[in-house]
């Protein structure tokens, strides 16, 4: 069967494609109640017998983590039900995230805060209760946070108000930990050392020492908390855990397959927990898993050397989904942008701005930042909040110009852009900047008094040359036809910086890219970094909202920890775009097998996803290394008496994906977060199972 190309499959070039929910962003539905001043909080400790005859909070577990929030805790205690409201310190944590299992135990996602101890409060109603000192934030946190006994593990130390200099040095329980590469005063990169399985306390030892007990933990099999491969070369023996992705409980009676394609071809169902183990003689080398159930997407992981891996099985989702999860709060910050203006008392001229010309005037913009460079920050005029200001008496308060700004409920900061806008175009040219950092916003909270100094001009031009990525066909309906560079500042634990200009777009084919109006990173942004986003794309206009999107097929690389704009900045080596081989288009896949090609360098891993076709529905998911471009389909139907494929069309995406520090047979489900990439590729194809 052969047909032409009305069919079309569209990915976003910013698709997650990991199992777990993502931590509070900016892109997220968000509440505008942000009404609740930040009045500290209070409770005393409470004698835990006394406690237990009736409403108390008497542990959390555990009972420290980073300052960014998001840990997933349980707190303990009596008298909990539907309803119940937890503070961490002064910082109400998200409905959302706040799960009351039983009158004893409550769920919680902490949210951000400063880095020290605070108390954890449980409001019901009129009671009240809390733990002193209950919960520890810490001064810094380890990224990726666990890794294998063998060492190697590429980590990331990000730090709150730290001094970490050229002179760093890390431990893990002791241990020297290799290739230290400082990069600012609040982040550092590393490699684990070997370790025992467990806990390790982690030692940054400086100008100053800082110390996290617990900040990382050592494991001797796949990743227990991601799950994927680990434990080793095969020798006889192969361990498969089968997790439910979004539950994480065991999935028993899991068929399995391990097979190395030629002479080892093994079958079993897991257990009640979820296990099944293999074991023969001459059981070494690459080998296949795949584990499959009714009501799940199939996983197959390819051409592994790994004695234990732990498959994470996505449930087939429910069509018709049940009621919608408590909406989100945001916060509001609120105060005055300053100028200097050389006089004691009263807000001064804006001279760091040049004088407008006809059909303009003076502006400042203040925002907030985003959570990462996937997840960009709220729109900071939710809930009737202010953040143009004019050069305007009306605005003027006891500094500067009065200012409020919607946030991300989080450690984030706010800064602000003046410059002058015309009042016909709308175009907006900043030419000064200012920033205000280290502001903690919880749920529902607003923020007062904070000042940005208009202090730094935007008289620096980023440059960017974008060496050998993918050609661009102009007008082309299947091939990339747009390069497109980003440009964001990271401020670690404050978020990331998403102005409005970051985006060049060029159609033509030249890949250089001039950014003016940026600035190096000194004073305030001393220890930030610029990470540049570089890719070729396809444009095209969503039908529903009428934006410009930029899908696929497109190749991007990340160039990230970046401190000097003085040179221009080279973005290349990129991944090879997916095509489709065997079938080609619309066509049936024959014996079994599927073939894609590319024709540049390749990624470290490749993901598969077989979907229904055109809603998109979960059906099998590859993992294979990058120098793999084909793979067999194990007949479930025939051997597990599992559904048969779907006869029509399906949907066959192709992601392409490189993470530092990366090692195969070490592979696990982190590495489905985008935050872990520095290079990604994709594209989608339809064809058919069978007639």
């Amino acid at each position: 069967m052969s047909m032409t190309r009305p069919l079309a499959v569209i990915l976003a070039a910013g698709l997650a494609l990991g199992c777990g929910p993502k931590k509070d962003g900016g892109d997220d539905d968000a509440s505008t109640d942000a009404e609740t001043e930040t009045d500290g909080a209070e409770g005393g400790d409470v004698d835990e017998e006394e406690a237990l005859a009736g409403f108390s909070v008497t542990s959390v577990n555990p009972n420290h983590g980073p300052f960014t929030g998001g840990t997933i805790v349980i707190v303990r205690g009596e008298g909990f039900a539907e309803g119940a409201e937890v503070y961490f310190g002064e910082h109400m944590v998200q409905i959302a995230d706040t799960h009351v299992l039983d009158d004893h135990k409550i769920q919680v996602a902490t949210p951000a805060n400063a880095p020290g101890p605070v108390d954890v409060r449980v409001v019901l109603g009129d009671d009240e209760a809390a733990k002193a000192d209950g919960y520890s934030y810490d001064v810094f946190w380890v990224d990726p946070p666990s890794g294998s006994i063998a060492g190697g593990t590429l980590v990331t130390i990000e730090g709150s108000g730290t001094e970490f200099d050229a002179t760093v040095e890390v431990t893990f329980d002791g241990r020297d930990a290799t290739d230290v590469n400082w990069i600012s005063g609040t982040q550092l990169t590393c490699r684990t050392p070997q370790g025992t399985v467990g806990p390790a306390n982690v030692i940054v030892t400086g100008i100053e020492t800082y110390r996290v007990d617990e900040a990382f933990a050592y494991y001797n099999t796949a990743d227990p908390v991601n799950g994927g491969l680990g434990g080793g070369p095969v020798d006889g023996t192969v361990n498969v855990t089968v997790i439910n992705s979004m539950t994480g409980e065991p999935v028993e009676a899991a068929y399995t397959i391990l097979t190395n394609h030629a002479d080892i071809d093994m079958h079993g169902v897991t257990n009640a927990t979820g296990q099944i183990t293999y074991s023969a003689a001459g059981l070494v080398g690459t080998l296949t898993v795949t584990a499959a159930k009714e009501g799940f997407e199939s996983t197959t992981i390819e051409t592994f050397d790994a004695t234990d891996v732990t498959i994470l099985l996505m449930p087939i989702p429910d069509p018709e989904p049940g009621p919608l999860p408590p909406g989100r709060y945001g916060a509001v910050v609120e105060g005055e942008v300053v100028f200097s203006n050389g006089v004691e008392f009263g807000p001064g001229p804006w001279d760091i701005v040049p004088e407008p010309n006809a059909n303009e005037e003076k502006v400042t913009y203040v925002y907030g930042t985003g959570y990462n460079i996937w997840y960009g920050p709220p729109d900071p005029t939710s809930g009737g909040t202010k953040n143009r200001v004019l050069y305007d008496d009306l605005y003027a308060g006891d500094y500067g110009y009065r200012f409020e700004c919607f946030v991300r409920p989080d450690a984030v900061a706010v800064y602000a852009l003046a410059g002058l806008e015309n009042t016909v175009t709308g175009l907006f040219t900043p030419y000064a900047f200012g920033i205000a950092r280290n502001i903690i916003a919880g749920p529902g909270e607003r923020i007062g008094g904070v000042y940005i100094f208009m202090t730094h001009e935007l008289n620096s031009t980023i440059d960017v040359f974008m060496d050998d990525p993918p050609p661009v066909e102009p007008g082309s309906y299947t091939d990339p036809d747009t390069y497109k560079v980003d440009v964001f500042i990271d401020l670690g634990g404050d978020g990331v910086i998403w102005r409005d200009d970051r985006s060049i777009l060029n159609k033509t084919g030249d890949t250089f890219f001039s950014f003016p109006g940026w600035l190096p990173l000194e004073s305030e942004l001393a220890d930030a970094t610029y990470t540049i986003v570089a890719g070729t794309y396809r444009e095209m206009v969503n039908d529903l909202t009428g934006q410009l999107e930029y899908v696929n097929p497109f190749s991007v690389r990340i160039e990230s920890g970046i401190t000097s704009i003085d040179e221009q900045i080279t973005v290349d080596e990129f991944i090879g775009i997916p095509y489709q081989v065997d079938p080609d288009y619309a066509e049936v896949v024959t014996d079994d097998t599927m073939t894609f090609g590319h024709d540049r360098t390749a990624p470290d891993f490749w993901l598969i996803m077989l979907q229904t076709y055109p809603d998109q529905a979960p059906i099998w998911r590859y993992v294979m290394p990058g120098d793999q471009t084909s793979y067999i389909l194990p007949d479930l139907a025939a051997m597990a008496g599992l559904p048969e494929l779907p006869a029509d069309y399906s949907v066959w995406v192709v992601y392409g994906i490189e993470a530092p520090g990366f090692v195969y047979d070490e592979w696990s489900y982190r590495y489905l977060e985008q935050s872990y990439w520095s290079a990604y590729t994709a594209d989608a194809f339809i064809f058919m199972f069978r007639e």
